[in-house]
């Protein structure tokens, strides 16, 4: 191919949380790629599309089946208007989006999964999808897709700071911590919201034999 290809993103929401700059850094790697975005709901993501240069519309889309068809419909007006080469789908709720819209278009459609939830909706949309990507190695499998690829997040550049100089950055950074030196410490980054299941680590954290274990957790509350 002698030009750009032709890619319309459609993401979940437009908070910056992992699956997020995971996007971004794919952007970010190439300039062989001609984009356009709709979003899923308002959020500092579309601050970053616009610095990117990058056209970008929202489409807030509730979590109903009926909210979803609607978004699905949109869509696929959309896409027959701009004929992209493929719709890049981030995330479950976005592939519930683009896998109907693409279907009806002829478009192909790549679906970008970056977690476990809604397992029941894995064959359904392994079925509907073209291609997939996976951004971690249990994923591919988790996705029930055949032509499942491993995209991972890239790594962050730098070396681990050994146990001592990651403790100082930490209360740098205003973390309490409490563990001594013959505890260990157990450091969750993550978005602070339900789904993301941080309330399961802070008992977890404790099951360890008698070993003591102090979590310190950060991140956005959305």
């Amino acid at each position: 191919m002698n030009r750009p290809l032709r890619v319309t993103v459609v993401t979940n929401a437009g908070v910056l949380g992992g699956a997020e700059l995971w996007l971004l850094s794919l952007l970010d790697s190439t300039d062989r790629l001609d984009v356009d975005v709709v979003m899923l709901g308002e959020g500092p993501l579309g601050e970053q599309f616009c610095r990117r240069g990058v056209p970008c519309v929202t489409r807030p889309t509730g979590r109903t089946g009926a909210a979803v068809a609607a978004s699905a419909m949109s869509l696929a007006r959309r896409l027959r208007a701009a004929r992209p080469d493929v719709v890049l789908a981030n995330g479950i709720k976005a592939a519930c989006v683009c896998a109907p819209a693409a279907w009806l278009t002829g478009v192909r459609c790549v679906w970008a999964k970056h977690d476990y939830t809604h397992p029941r909706l894995m064959k359904l949309l392994a079925t509907l999808t073209d291609d997939c990507v996976a951004t971690a190695e249990g994923l591919v499998l988790a996705s029930l897709h055949p032509r499942a690829v491993l995209v991972p997040f890239p790594a962050p550049e730098g070396t681990a700071l050994p146990r001592e100089a990651a403790r100082r950055e930490l209360l740098r950074h205003g973390a309490r911590l409490g563990a001594g030196p013959d505890e260990s410490l157990l450091l969750t980054v993550s978005r602070l919201v339900s789904n993301k299941g941080v309330d399961t680590r802070v008992p977890a954290a404790g099951v360890r034999g008698a070993h003591r274990t102090a979590l310190a957790l950060s991140g956005p509350s959305r």
